[in-house]
């Protein structure tokens, strides 16, 4: 059976299959996932995937002043590092130096933290390199 669609639906269902195959692309490494502890634990481990095309992954954890945060990203191919940043002045990309220093991204640390507040783990390729395939990593950080 042959059905007849309106201009309106052929350009709604358009619109809607756009939508649906560009989302994961553009919009699953922008967002900062938040890291959340269960009560009583000084850790959390949280599994994501670089896609390909997509240069970084951002969480945001909230911590005191004086504490101490470490954090370890599994091994990977290209390997994967991370960088810490106090604020990112509302902007989705970071500025500035890390507290965990200009080296590149690495994939263990530790950082003591300054102030009260959110901080930015940023999870992104050591070396420069055009991502042709997903990786799938597993982050784990421990405040104390």
């Amino acid at each position: 059976m042959l059905h007849r669609f309106s201009r309106r639906q052929l350009l709604a269902g358009l619109v809607l299959s756009l939508t649906t195959a560009v989302s994961p692309v553009l919009g699953q490494s922008r967002r900062a996932t938040r890291i959340r502890f269960t009560p009583g634990a000084s850790s959390s481990t949280v599994t994501g995937v670089l896609p390909p095309r997509t240069t970084w992954r951002k969480y945001v954890l909230r911590a005191n002043a004086g504490q101490t945060l470490t954090f370890a990203v599994s091994r990977t191919n290209p390997q994967l590092g991370v960088s810490v940043y106090d604020e990112i002045d509302g902007k989705e990309e970071p500025s500035g130096e890390p507290l965990t220093g200009v080296a590149p991204p690495t994939r263990t640390g530790e950082v003591t933290l300054p102030v009260r507040g959110d901080y930015f783990l940023y999870v992104w390729p050591i070396k420069p390199v055009k991502l042709t395939t997903p990786i799938k990593y597993s982050l784990t950080v421990e405040i104390r």
